[in-house]
């Protein structure tokens, strides 16, 4: 527990552990884990690490950033639907899916797909995100 005695349980879709500490500039990739209490200051240091983008390197997504953003010409429910569905694929193997998350809740991103979850489901896990991470 930190020096402040704040503890905040976070989320992540990883089960690996690795000891956080206070002032951490890296959390492993997805961040703190499911069940695993975190301190104010780890959260502080999730947010650090996230904005640095410095875990962009890892993405699945890398070179298919037309997957995930709507073309600029009108698309069809089906053709949305392939893109969306394509996307997920590349999200399901990403080992920074949950960094990818979180970026979009610091940004209060509303379009595309972040963190393998379409725009439908977008705004929901933003929103808890933004919670967990003490942004709203």
């Amino acid at each position: 527990m930190s020096t402040t005695g704040i503890e905040i349980m976070v989320t992540s879709t990883q089960q690996e552990h690795r000891d956080l500490r206070e002032g951490d500039d890296y959390l492993p990739h997805n961040g703190a884990y499911e069940g695993v209490p975190a301190t104010l200051g780890d959260i502080e240091a999730r947010i650090r690490y996230v904005k640095s983008e410095s875990w962009r390197v890892d993405t699945a997504c890398i070179t298919k950033h037309e997957l995930f953003f709507p073309p600029s010409n009108k698309e069809t429910t089906p053709e949305r639907d392939r893109r969306e569905a394509r996307a997920q694929s590349f999200c399901a193997t990403c080992k920074v899916a949950g960094e990818c998350l979180d970026l979009a809740a610091i940004r209060d991103e509303k379009h595309g797909m972040w963190g393998g979850f379409v725009r439908k489901e977008l705004r929901e896990k933003i929103e808890i995100r933004r919670v967990e991470l003490g942004l709203t």
